[in-house]
């Protein structure tokens, strides 16, 4: 398989792989989407995203309560 042979590999490989999470995404109902984070991993991410922040001179907006 030449190289053009890999770059439609990879390409149908692309759009199959697009196209399940599409029909993954679909067939979830809204209750198994919705999610309860621990405390825990909340103070966790809190303290993630205000690193990040400051590191790359982003703003820092509350994302989490």
């Amino acid at each position: 398989m030449g190289r053009n042979g890999n770059m439609i590999f990879e390409e149908r490989l692309r759009l199959a792989a697009m196209e399940a999470d599409a029909i993954r995404m679909n067939s979830l109902s809204d209750n198994q989407v919705n999610w309860e984070f621990s405390p825990r991993f909340q103070r966790k991410m809190k303290r993630l995203i205000k690193k990040w922040a400051v590191r790359y001179s982003l703003p820092y907006i509350g994302l989490l309560p």
